[in-house]
């Protein structure tokens, strides 16, 4: 793989994680206010659907984020600055693995080349289940 798709690789997962992290404190703060909920629902909405539309692939995500809202809390967000990258793969020349790991869990991000540019499309887990391999889950 070259330098510079190993660089846009890095780049695009680095900035969803921290931007995802910016919004599950975001979420925690609005939660505190007065704000009906069905108004804080729209926010977290909102703001998480600009995240995808930013730096994911289009595509129904039924039972995932931006559609469904959930998000850790303080001392157990989902995406922090303890997901490191651990390893970047280019599978084909429309396809990038991104390997990442925090201190529980072991991710890969599927990352696809869409109209000259790369998204994020998936992200895997390894070994949430009784299983050591790759599983769905929901980015």
């Amino acid at each position: 793989m070259d330098d510079k798709l190993e660089k846009i690789a890095d780049t695009l997962v680095k900035n969803f994680i921290k931007e995802m992290n910016g919004w599950e404190l975001f979420c925690n703060e609005i939660d505190k206010s007065d704000l009906h909920y069905l108004e804080i629902d729209k926010k977290q909405k909102e703001y998480v659907k600009n995240i995808f539309d930013k730096y994911c692939t289009q595509k129904d995500r039924k039972y995932g984020r931006p559609n469904c809202i959930s998000y850790g809390v303080d001392g157990t967000f989902i995406y922090n600055e303890t997901e490191k990258i651990i390893k970047i793969e280019q599978a084909n020349k429309n396809r990038m693995l991104v390997y990442t790991q925090n201190e529980d869990d072991k991710f890969m991000y599927i990352i696809l080349k869409k109209n000259n540019n790369w998204l994020i499309d998936s992200k895997k887990v390894y070994g949430r289940k009784v299983n050591d391999k790759w599983d769905n889950t929901y980015l």
